[in-house]
């Protein structure tokens, strides 16, 4: 029922389980945790399909009794993309996306952590606790990316996967901001009402996991989805606004002095 076949979905339940993501690149019966040093993994999300995706029996995507949220993009020419490319162990560039992206995440087929980038970030980051390296996405560029010759985006003889988006207007875009630590803050300069935003801290922070909302869980309800192998929580992105996000005073979103990076997101296509 979501009303197209999609390219990438992200699903996160209200449990002590770690969110996954499945490409239209990935084949067979594979998604990958988006925390943790695992590789593809079966019996999550197992297909994605004319008008959804199939679900198999994990817990981490369909478990008795807990509510799950899934994020949904489709692919779209100049504004997002989805790849794959094979490690060579020697740093290098994907190239042809058609634009230069503001965010990408890599996705490892082995067991190596799936990582991010956008422009607004100094580094590559986890989606779970990390202080950043610069030798994994090392650059984005004018027509795709620059990679090093990390294992977590380039070993020799390992597959990986990417999905990549422009910034465009009404659609998609990147920004930081410095925390102060006050409760109820609003994060202007989005340029539109988001429908699901990722926040990534700075090395510095003293909590480092990535934070998502989805306007599923409530665009004004005080309810944030982890990446890692959490529960729902508070006091993190607590609405969707009209022209970008309202955080708490909690440290993985807002500690005082510290740096925050934010992708936010509107519709699931053109």
């Amino acid at each position: 029922g979501i009303g197209f076949t999609p390219d990438v979905v992200i699903i996160k339940g209200n449990t002590n389980q770690a969110a996954v993501i499945r490409t239209s690149s990935m084949t067979g019966d594979n998604s990958k945790p988006l925390v943790g040093a695992t590789a593809l993994s079966t019996n999550r999300i197992q297909s994605l399909d004319s008008d959804g995706f199939t679900l198999g029996t994990h817990d981490t995507v369909n478990k008795d009794g807990i509510t799950y949220y899934w994020m949904a993009f489709k692919t779209a020419p100049g504004q997002m993309t989805v790849g794959t490319y094979s490690g060579n162990g020697t740093a290098g560039s994907v190239t042809a996306l058609g634009f230069s992206p503001a965010y990408v995440m890599v996705l490892s087929a082995a067991n190596y952590n799936a990582v991010q980038r956008s422009t607004a970030m100094p580094s590559t980051f986890y989606f779970d606790s990390d202080s950043g390296t610069a030798n994994s996405i090392t650059s984005l560029n004018a027509d795709g990316f620059s990679v090093a010759n990390n294992s977590r985006v380039n070993s020799r003889g390992i597959t990986y996967y990417y999905v990549a988006w422009k910034a465009v207007a009404d659609r998609m875009n990147v920004g930081s901001y410095v925390g102060n630590g006050s409760d109820n803050r609003s994060i202007t300069g989005a340029g539109f009402a988001p429908q699901y935003v990722i926040l990534r801290p700075d090395a510095t922070a003293s909590n480092k996991n990535s934070a998502h909302k989805s306007a599923a869980t409530g665009s004004t309800t005080d309810v944030a989805l982890n990446f890692y192998a959490s529960a729902n929580s508070t006091n993190r992105v607590q609405a969707l606004e009209t022209d970008g996000f309202q955080v708490g005073g909690d440290n993985q979103v807002n500690q005082n002095s510290k740096t925050y990076y934010w992708m936010a997101f509107t519709g699931a296509g053109p």
